[in-house]
């Protein structure tokens, strides 16, 4: 017997190697890419979606959202890592540059939503990772930050319409070379705000370990 090898013991007969085909040939993320979340059983994950910090499962929503994405953990995990400050999960491929990430989303308590474009990678130290994060907040605040640290912002003010707790709301964000447009139910937060180039995953998340509601998720080119 040779170390670094496996071997299958048996008292059977007619065993043989196994065979299998080659695994199909890798490939970008397929845009458009819409999800409603109507399609899961309760308490599952979505597909695709890769939670950072938080955790994202399907619920049932109300008769105007039959199943959403809720985020799930209400206070802060003890981290072994510098994770990120806030629930957050990402989609998509490290390569996009110009998306357009438009969410329905609905606020039962804590601090906001954030939607996220370019970010670079999640794991350990997602805190100090580059994103272009659109924060809207319960107290009818937006802001435009560079990661999701927050501490470089680059456009803050106060939103169009007001933020009430238990009500649905339609956010876009979209990156197009080295600017940034958003809105909150078709309603403009800003145009062509320079956010400098780069590139990465797309997310959505709350500001605090708090429920959170996201439903009829759709990332296009832009």
């Amino acid at each position: 017997i040779e170390v670094d090898c496996t071997y299958t013991i048996t008292n059977t007969f007619g065993q043989r190697k196994g065979h299998h085909p080659n695994p199909p040939a890798g490939r970008d993320f397929p845009l458009p890419y819409m999800d409603n979340f109507d399609d899961y059983p309760v308490a599952s994950e979505a597909k695709y979606f890769a939670d950072q910090s938080g955790v994202f499962e399907i619920y049932n929503g109300s008769m105007q959202h039959d199943r959403v994405m809720r985020q799930m953990v209400f206070r802060p995990p003890i981290s072994w890592c510098t994770d990120a400050p806030q629930p957050i999960s990402l989609i998509g491929s490290e390569k996009w540059k110009d998306i357009t990430i438009q969410t329905d989303f609905l606020i039962e308590g804590g601090d906001g939503i954030l939607v996220a474009a370019r970010v670079s990678s999640g794991g350990c130290f997602t805190a100090f990772t580059p994103g272009i994060i659109l924060r809207i907040d319960v107290h009818s605040q937006y802001s435009l930050s560079v990661g999701l640290g927050g501490l470089f912002v680059i456009r803050a003010d106060k939103l169009p319409i007001p933020i009430h707790l238990h009500t649905w709301y339609t956010a876009t964000l979209t990156v197009k070379g080295g600017v940034a447009d958003a809105t909150i139910n078709k309603k403009p937060l800003f145009n062509n705000v320079f956010i400098g180039y780069s590139q990465g995953f797309a997310g959505i998340g709350a500001l605090s370990f708090s429920p959170v509601q996201f439903n009829n998720f759709v990332i296009r080119q832009s």
